[in-house]
């Protein structure tokens, strides 16, 4: 959708106090009840007293008149702008005092609702009347926002948690778009879903709700491009990619770097952009520049953590593994592979493993070849070495211009478990605009460029 379009199919939802002028019918169908909204430092929430979307009017703690489904919502919220805003020091979501309905003030409006009966844990969208100009022409990138969570989480698809840790992972969650929409609301949704998984975790890092979205991640299909963003629910999976980052850097602070320079806000109304307004990967890109890294190095070394993701993971433990292509025994009698070839698309990875045969020597090597694309199109290839004794090692294949290169690591029988070859397409180059739901909206460049390695016993 062009921005103007994603502005209007936003605001379709409508807010909940918006009653029967919801075009969706999520409106509620009561006033908010006495006492609504109930308001902290920065946020106020709103709930009815009567019809499904109330929460339960028990008021005991504290009893103060309110109910405590909305008292714990506010704490909630609170403390999740504190952690957010306050001490990971991302923007503060926008003041919404030019929308129509700005909720009686500017803070962040909160809104309760029966989600659940929708299979919904929350959203946040906007109804900012400056992300577009009288002629719905694009102006604006950022723009404020209002948030809905569920009125309870008692429904089955919230089984997996108590109901106070759905909202607690579900506020961490949808806080992040307001924040985002402070930043620029546009930006590529694999960043927007992707970074508001992330930061679920670490915000209540107990709770790791998130994980039941790493079946749709490269843990778990690293054949799918990173940067997937339509249909349910690669664009969650891929927060695996924002805690690789802040992980194998030490520091979370890179995905805030990376926002803020993927920040399009304008200053006064008539600025196109005042941000650096870089989209995902090309503000990824800067921001691991800047710290001395390469992006199509990191997506190299992330493809090696996803195979071994109880060795590099803090709770790698609990992750899927990435699945081999392929296994492949050497020894006296099957001394090679001969050459294998596999089409790649853009930001996926293959792995193969090679593995001692019983007729391998005890005091072997093995030489790897790769041959991939031409270096400008974004080749990786790495080893990762796993002895018997469960010591895991990995090597970076130094590639020349051509995308070739070799290395030769000890294979020996009864020593090496195996070792297994990666190879990625590590390629940000886009025709970007064009539409589609990847990076940039853009349709990539190096889709299906062969790769291919052969191991033969050295």
């Amino acid at each position: 959708l062009s921005p103007a379009d994603r502005v209007t199919a936003r605001r379709i939802l409508g807010r909940p106090s918006d009653g029967g002028s919801d075009p969706l019918g999520n409106g509620w169908g009561t006033t908010e009840a006495v006492g609504s909204p109930d308001c902290g430092t920065d946020v106020c929430v709103h709930w009815v007293s009567t019809t499904a979307d109330a929460p339960a009017a028990t008021d005991t703690t504290p009893a103060n008149g309110i109910p405590d489904w909305v008292d714990r919502t506010l704490l909630t919220l609170e403390h999740v702008w504190t952690v957010e805003v306050t001490n990971m020091g991302y923007q503060a979501p926008l003041d919404d005092s030019t929308s129509a309905n700005d909720g009686g003030n500017g803070k962040l409006d909160v809104y309760i609702s029966n989600l659940g009966s929708q299979q919904l844990y929350g959203y946040c969208t906007t109804d900012d009347p400056d992300l577009v100009d009288t002629n719905s022409t694009y102006q604006f990138y950022d723009g404020s926002a209002y948030c809905v969570l569920d009125n309870n989480y008692t429904e089955a698809i919230f089984s997996n948690h108590t109901p106070v840790q759905n909202l607690q992972v579900t506020a961490a969650h949808e806080f992040f778009h307001a924040v985002q929409a402070a930043y620029d609301f546009f930006d590529d949704t694999w960043m927007i879903e992707g970074t508001a998984t992330w930061m679920e975790d670490q915000v209540y890092t107990s709770i790791n709700d998130n994980r039941q979205y790493l079946v749709d991640s490269q843990l778990h299909q690293p054949g799918v491009p990173l940067d997937k963003g339509s249909q349910c629910c690669f664009q969650y999976g891929e927060w695996i990619w924002w805690r690789f980052l802040s992980e194998s850097l030490g520091d979370p602070t890179i995905v805030r770097d990376i926002w803020e320079l993927a920040d399009g806000s304008g200053t006064t109304k008539g600025d196109m952009v005042a941000g650096p307004d870089q989209y995902s990967l090309q503000a990824a890109k800067n921001a691991l520049a800047a710290r001395g890294q390469k992006l199509r190095t990191a997506y190299g070394d992330f493809a090696v953590w996803n195979r071994i993701p109880s060795k590099r993971y803090s709770e790698g433990a609990a992750y899927p593994v990435a699945p081999l292509s392929g296994s492949f025994a050497l020894g006296a009698s099957h001394r090679t592979t001969g050459w294998l070839t596999v089409k790649l698309k853009h930001l996926t990875s293959v792995y193969a493993a090679l593995v001692p045969g019983s007729t391998a020597s005890t005091s072997g090597h093995v030489t790897v070849q790769v041959d991939g694309p031409i270096i400008g199109y974004g080749p990786e290839a790495r080893l990762i070495i796993t002895t018997t004794a469960g010591a895991v090692t990995m090597k970076r294949f130094v590639l020349n211009s051509a995308g070739a290169g070799q290395l030769r690591v000890a294979f020996g029988r009864g020593t090496i478990k195996n070792v297994v070859v990666v190879m990625s397409n590590a390629s940000q180059r886009y025709q970007c605009f064009q539409h589609t739901a990847l990076a940039c909206q853009g349709i990539p460049l190096d889709d299906g460029r062969t790769y291919a390695f052969r191991a033969t016993l050295s």
